[in-house]
C-alpha cells in the first residue's frame, strides 16, 4: 500500500485532470487546511501524523479501515525514508571527512595535553575559520568519530582509516603536501624534518614497498604518541614516485 502522502498527490492529479482549473489551493480549502501547509505535506517537507491522516481521511470519505491502513503504511514508509536519508547523510559526511585534512586533525587534537573544548580555540590552532570547525565537528559527531559527554568532555572514538583510491584520496594527500610546503617556510626547523633521496628501483617491488611504508608509518606514529605528553598534532607525509618515465617508452607486452 502506498503512503497517504502519495494517495493525496494522486487524488490532486485526478482532480486537475477532470478540471484543469482545479488547484492545490482549492484542494487544501476543501480539507480545511492552509495551502502552504498542505503543499509542504505533499512535497514531504512536513511530517504527516496519525491525527492528520485521520482528519483528512474523514473529510475525503475514507473508511476507518482505510484510514488505519494508510496510517500504518505512512509510518513504515516515512521511517524507511528517514533511515535512507540518515545513511545518505553519513555517506556524504564520510566522503567529506576523508577529503579534507582538518577532520582527522581535530580528532587528533582532542588527545593533546593542552586541548580546549572550544571551537574558537580549535580554529585558531589549526588556522581554520570557526565555520569550518563547526561543520567539521558536527560531521565527526554524526559518524561517531568523536563524542561529547554531558559534562562537555570530548573524546575521539570509532575508526575511519581507509582513505581508498581515486580523486578523494588524491585530494587528501595534495592538501597534506601543500601543508608541508607551507610548514617548510613558516615552522621552525627544530619542529620539522624534511628528507629526500634518489635511487634506482625494481618497480616490481612496488607492492612490497607500499606495505613497508604502511608498517613504518604506523610504528613511528605509535612511538611518537606514547606517554601522556603529546602536545601537538603532526602530519607524516611519505611519497614514493618515479622521477624517470622509462615505462612510457617501453613497448606494450607482446610487441617488439
Amino acid at each position: 500500500m502506498t503512503s497517504f502522502r502519495t494517495f493525496l498527490r494522486d487524488e490532486l492529479l485526478k482532480r486537475t485532470k477532470k478540471n484543469p482549473s482545479y488547484s492545490l489551493r482549492a484542494f487544501a480549502a476543501s480539507l480545511g487546511m492552509d495551502a502552504s501547509t498542505f503543499s509542504k505535506i505533499l512535497k514531504g517537507k512536513r511530517p504527516i501524523g496519525k491525527k492528520t491522516i485521520e482528519q483528512i481521511g474523514k473529510k475525503m470519505g475514507l473508511s476507518d479501515q482505510d484510514i488505519s491502513a494508510y496510517q500504518r503504511a505512512t509510518k513504515e514508509i516515512d521511517e524507511e525514508t528517514q533511515l535512507q536519508q540518515h545513511y545518505l547523510t553519513l555517506a556524504a559526511d564520510q566522503f567529506t571527512i576523508i577529503k579534507d585534512w582538518y577532520h582527522f586533525a581535530i580528532r587528533s587534537l582532542i588527545s593533546t595535553n593542552g586541548f580546549k573544548p572550544d571551537r574558537r580555540w580549535i580554529a585558531k590552532v589549526l588556522e581554520l575559520s570557526v565555520k569550518e570547525v563547526d561543520e567539521a565537528v558536527e560531521r565527526l559527531l554524526r559518524v561517531g568519530l568523536i563524542t561529547v559527554d554531558k559534562n562537555g568532555q570530548w573524546k575521539s572514538t570509532g575508526s575511519l582509516s581507509n582513505l581508498g583510491k581515486g580523486e578523494t584520496h588524491n585530494h587528501f594527500y595534495k592538501q597534506h603536501l601543500r601543508k608541508a610546503l607551507r610548514a617548510m617556510d613558516e615552522v621552525p626547523e627544530n619542529r620539522t624534518n624534511y628528507s629526500a633521496m634518489t635511487f634506482t628501483m625494481n618497480s616490481k617491488k612496488m607492492e612490497e614497498a607500499c606495505a613497508r611504508i604502511v608498517r613504518f608509518r604506523r610504528n613511528l606514529a605509535n612511538f611518537l604518541a606514547e606517554g601522556e605528553e603529546c602536545d601537538e598534532v603532526y602530519s607524516l607525509t611519505v611519497a614514493l614516485f618515479p622521477l624517470s618515465h622509462i615505462y612510457k617508452t617501453s613497448p606494450p607486452k607482446g610487441r617488439k
